[in-house]
């Protein structure tokens, strides 16, 4: 049977006659093309592109990056794309997740609900290392609240807050250091009811300083101190559901925006519309991402500064643990 070559000098579909009376300069279907043209007229080609394909994605320390009920290093499943972007020259995905750590349920009293756990923004990096997987790196991780409910009873009004998780935080000369999870300085700390009450009422407590530990629980955070008079988490405010909500200035600043009814549809589906804070633009050159929600001022992000020195991965790092970068990695244009 002869082959069937044409030119497709219209670039132009038609779908209306057999592939066999379609004029030459037309074509029938396509799947996976790109038609790349030139500042002239006259030029330009057909290539094929590769198609989507479902691959499985792990993390820089091969553990899946979607979490499960008890793995803490990956993206919850509540979590929220809002933005993404393909760079073709370095084979790399960037994905803008909001809320890819959360906070979860823990517990009622009385009548309540509490919450306790990390909430983080993540931009994240894909890089395939084969043809169905690929590493899935969480390079800014913007760790914005996070409530602990400690094991370990305060004496008194102290500002020393211990037994609370710790997540592996750096290695120095080999050895893993551990900080307290989703705790950074400078965070401010109320004292949280179930019903969200803050029993320190208008008072400013923040996070003075972490202290590293050789283990997980190893770890203290040490504040300033309340007001003489002030509630602290003795065994009356463990057993009423208390904690302690630690939140900062957010940085990423992720919107997953208001859901919506759509009218025209049966069945009345409703879907994530993004609100005002849309990320309107993302481009990646020399090493910098740059995304802007056309609101606020853009953000550029110098993206070896989340890397180790020598370029590779850190290890350490996953949602659940604020970024540690050198200076200058995140600006806004001023």
């Amino acid at each position: 049977m002869p082959e069937i070559k044409h030119n497709f000098i219209k670039g132009r579909m038609n779908k209306d006659l057999d592939e066999r009376l379609v004029p030459n300069g037309e074509y029938r279907d396509a799947l996976n093309i790109e038609v790349s043209t030139s500042e002239g007229s006259n030029v330009g080609s057909v290539q094929n592109l590769e198609g989507n394909l479902l691959v499985s994605s792990k993390d820089q320390n091969n553990n899946d990056f979607l979490a499960d009920d008890t793995d803490s290093t990956g993206i919850n499943r509540n979590a929220s794309s809002v933005g993404s972007y393909a760079d073709q020259s370095t084979k790399t995905i960037f994905n803008f997740i909001h809320k890819a750590s959360d906070l979860v349920e823990d517990g009622t009293y009385g009548g309540r609900v509490r919450f306790t756990g990390v909430r983080s923004d993540v931009i994240s990096t894909y890089k395939p290392t084969s043809t169905n997987s690929g590493i899935t790196y969480p390079l800014v991780t913007d760790v914005y609240e996070t409530r602990i409910a400690p094991t370990v009873l305060q004496a008194g009004q102290s500002g020393i807050i211990e037994g609370v998780p710790g997540i592996a935080y750096r290695t120095v000369n080999g050895v893993t250091l551990y900080a307290p999870k989703g705790i950074v300085p400078g965070m401010k700390v109320k004292l949280l009811g179930p019903d969200g009450f803050n029993y320190w009422f208008n008072q400013t407590v923040v996070v003075k300083s972490i202290q590293l530990g050789y283990s997980e629980s190893d770890t203290k955070i040490i504040t300033t101190i309340p007001k003489s008079g002030s509630l602290y988490f003795d065994a009356v405010n463990r057993d009423a559901g208390l904690v302690f909500q630690f939140t900062s200035d957010r940085i990423l600043n992720f919107q997953e925006g208001v859901k919506e009814i759509e009218s025209n549809a049966e069945g009345t589906p409703s879907s994530i519309t993004p609100k005002d804070t849309i990320i309107t633009g993302i481009n990646y050159v020399n090493d910098i991402l740059f995304y802007t929600d056309n609101l606020t001022e853009p953000k550029r992000i110098v993206l070896d500064r989340f890397l180790n020195t020598d370029g590779s991965y850190d290890v350490h790092s996953n949602v659940q643990r604020h970024s540690l970068w050198r200076s200058g990695a995140i600006e806004e244009d001023r």
